[in-house]
């Protein structure tokens, strides 16, 4: 009896010293290459940091960000971000994401459930995503019918396709996908970095909170609006959806902090300046990006990354311009 209680007590320390990595991406269309560039750095350092994630969370093009990363299980890490640079680099333009319904915007606005017709992107995750998930993945959408926020994971097997496509569905530009009897679209809408479920995956892996690290990518904060008024539609869609993200960001992350104050939140890596407008897929921006991620990625290393105070200043801000 002694030895199976001995045996039992070894097994519980084992499970309660389990440690667990959790990475969570933000949404924001064409800037997602430059947390490509970010997870690149981050995985080709020779600093000795732990980058094998047991679990990855994203929102929108942060979902197809997380899907490309499950797409290599944990120790893969590198080949996993070259793989992430290759798909930013394969792609040339807006045509590579969407095209026009034949008659244009107003086909898109009168008979359509979006501007543009998104097709491209939904042939390109079937693509770039062609196997089962290799790790824990949980990527979040809109239900415009219902109005709440649900979470898909890798239980879904090849569906999670449907699930990322969902998150990606900005409204108004592209159509919101019909998944398992209802209209979803891009999780942004709700939330743009899904911190909660990163710590509630990882507390699956283990019950100490001080045994998980979180690592946050943001796409970016917003910038000021230039003085002038000759925004195109699009144009100010992009705007209004930067601003609404960006807020949505900042707000559930602090409050994720505040419900899991004992997580390492590790990094927390965001622009260090402003990345062209998200829907900016020509090859010169997506380079751009890229070099920018690997810069602040480089950065964050040499632990110019407190993510508390990070995030504490960002949502300090970002209410100051709500209240005004």
């Amino acid at each position: 009896m002694l030895w199976l209680i001995t045996l039992l007590s070894l097994a519980w320390q084992k499970v309660d010293s389990q440690k667990c990595l959790a990475l969570t991406l933000e949404g924001g269309g064409s800037k997602g290459a430059y947390e490509a560039g970010v997870l690149y750095s981050l995985a080709s350092s020779t600093s000795g940091v732990n980058f094998k994630w047991n679990a990855v969370t994203g929102i929108s093009i942060g979902s197809v960000n997380s899907g490309l990363v499950a797409q290599y299980p944990m120790g893969q890490e590198l080949p996993m971000a070259n793989y992430m640079l290759n798909f930013w680099r394969s792609l040339n333009g807006s045509s590579s994401i969407w095209v026009d319904w034949t008659g244009g915007y107003a086909s898109g606005l009168l008979f359509h459930s979006g501007l543009v017709n998104n097709a491209p992107a939904v042939e390109l995750a079937k693509t770039w995503l062609p196997k089962l998930p290799q790790r824990n993945i949980t990527v979040g959408s809109t239900n415009l019918d219902l109005g709440d926020f649900g979470n898909f994971n890798e239980t879904l097997g090849m569906a999670i396709i449907d699930a990322i496509t969902a998150s990606a569905s900005i409204p108004f530009m592209f159509p919101p996908k019909i998944f398992e009897g209802y209209a979803w679209a891009d999780g942004a809408c709700i939330m743009n970095l899904d911190v909660f479920s990163a710590v509630q995956r990882c507390l699956a892996v283990t019950p100490n909170q001080k045994d998980i690290s979180v690592d946050m990518i943001f796409a970016g904060p917003v910038t000021p609006l230039k003085n002038e008024t000759s925004f195109k539609t699009p144009d100010v869609l992009s705007r209004i959806y930067e601003i609404h993200s960006w807020d949505q960001s900042t707000w559930y992350t602090y409050n994720a902090m505040k419900a899991y104050p004992n997580v390492n939140y590790r990094y927390s890596i965001i622009p260090s300046q402003v990345v062209p407008g998200m829907l900016n897929f020509t090859k010169q921006a997506i380079e751009f990006d890229i070099q920018l991620g690997i810069k602040d990625g480089q950065n964050a290393l040499k632990g110019q990354s407190q993510a508390k105070e990070v995030v504490q200043e960002l949502y300090k801000k970002a209410r100051e311009i709500i209240i005004g």
